[in-house]
C-alpha cells in the first residue's frame, strides 16, 4: 500500500509539471526617450544598456538588458507576470504580461524621459507670475549668448531667463530639462501675462532665441497638451 501511495505522488507530481511547465521565457528590448541635438529637438528613442527588469512581487534578484538593450527571462510558468522597468534618469514603467504553454513573449518597452513635471507645470508659470518676476527659456548661438544675456528687457519687464546654447545640446554638454513642447507650453503662459499687462510692445524688445516668441507674434496658438 505503501509503495502505491508513493507512485501515485509521483504521478500526480509529473502531471502537474505536464500542465504548468517551466520552459516558458520572456524577451524583449528596452529604450528610452531621448531628443535630437538639432532643433526642433524631436524626441527618439535610444537603446538602454543595463535597464533594470523586476518581477513584481518577487525577492529574486531583477534582470539587465545587454549592450544592445535586450533582455531575456527564462523558466517560468504559464502565469500573469508584472514586470517593472527602470533606469537612472528615465522614469520607470509597470506591464503586465500572461504566459501560456511553451509561449515565448516579445516586449519592446519605451521608457519616458524623466524631468520634474511640477517645476514645468501652467501652475508653476502661474506661481512665477504672481511672484512679479516670470521665467521665460530660450536658446541660442553661443556668438549671441551675451546679446541674450544683457538684453535690457529682462530688467525692463522683470523677467527671468534660463538659456540653452545651441552649440553644447548638438555636442552633448546640455540637454533640455524637459521636452520643447513644455518649454514652449511654459512661455506661452508668459506670453500671455504680458501680452495682457504691456500690450505687443514688449515682443519688440525681446531678445532674439526666446523659445516660440517668433510663432506667438504671427497670432497666439498655444499648444494644447494634457497635463502630465
Amino acid at each position: 500500500m505503501k509503495t502505491i501511495r508513493i507512485m501515485l505522488a509521483i504521478l500526480l507530481s509529473v502531471s502537474c509539471s505536464i500542465q504548468h511547465p517551466v520552459n516558458n521565457k520572456i524577451v524583449g528590448r528596452v529604450y528610452g526617450e531621448d531628443f535630437e541635438r538639432t532643433f526642433p529637438y524631436k524626441s527618439i528613442p535610444v537603446l538602454l544598456a543595463g535597464a533594470y527588469i523586476q518581477i513584481i512581487p518577487s525577492n529574486k534578484t531583477g534582470y539587465l538588458t545587454d549592450s544592445l538593450g535586450y533582455f531575456k527571462i527564462e523558466n517560468l510558468t504559464k502565469k500573469k507576470y508584472h514586470l517593472r522597468v527602470s533606469f537612472v534618469g528615465w522614469e520607470s514603467r509597470d506591464t503586465t504580461i500572461v504566459l501560456r504553454v511553451h509561449s515565448t513573449d516579445s516586449l519592446n518597452i519605451l521608457l519616458p524621459f524623466s524631468y520634474n513635471k511640477e517645476a514645468y507645470s501652467l501652475q508653476q508659470a502661474q506661481k512665477e507670475i504672481r511672484s512679479g518676476h516670470p521665467l521665460l527659456f530660450g536658446i541660442t548661438e553661443t556668438i549671441q549668448l551675451d546679446q541674450f544675456t544683457t538684453a535690457v528687457f529682462w530688467k525692463k519687464y522683470k523677467v527671468n531667463f534660463v538659456v540653452y546654447e545651441k552649440e553644447l545640446i548638438q555636442k552633448g554638454v546640455q540637454n533640455l530639462e524637459a521636452p520643447l513642447d513644455i518649454l514652449l507650453r511654459f512661455n506661452e503662459e508668459i506670453f500671455n501675462y504680458l501680452d495682457q499687462t504691456f500690450g505687443e510692445e514688449w515682443q519688440k524688445e525681446a531678445p532674439a532665441g526666446i523659445l516660440g516668441l517668433e510663432d506667438w507674434e504671427k497670432g497666439p496658438t498655444a499648444v494644447k497638451i494634457k497635463e502630465k
